[in-house]
């Protein structure tokens, strides 16, 4: 059988294509890592009762923005 030769710029795409894959994969982990890190903190805040501190607090802000409190 004859294969068709392959030409310098159909490998340099080539080489491109594994470059932007390689830089998305680890774009992807990045991500990913980052979006648990956010959620074990979420969840460590909300097991110290944080939430709660965090909503008087919102409260209080908003009243006296309003001129009530």
């Amino acid at each position: 059988m004859h294969s068709l030769p392959s030409c310098s710029l159909c490998r340099s795409a080539d080489r491109k294509g594994d470059f932007l894959r390689k830089q998305l994969s680890k774009k992807a982990a990045a991500q990913v890592l980052l979006l648990l890190l956010g959620a074990a903190f979420l969840v460590y805040g909300a097991s110290r009762g944080e939430a709660g501190v965090v909503l008087n607090k919102a409260i209080k802000l908003c009243l006296e923005c309003v001129g009530i409190g």
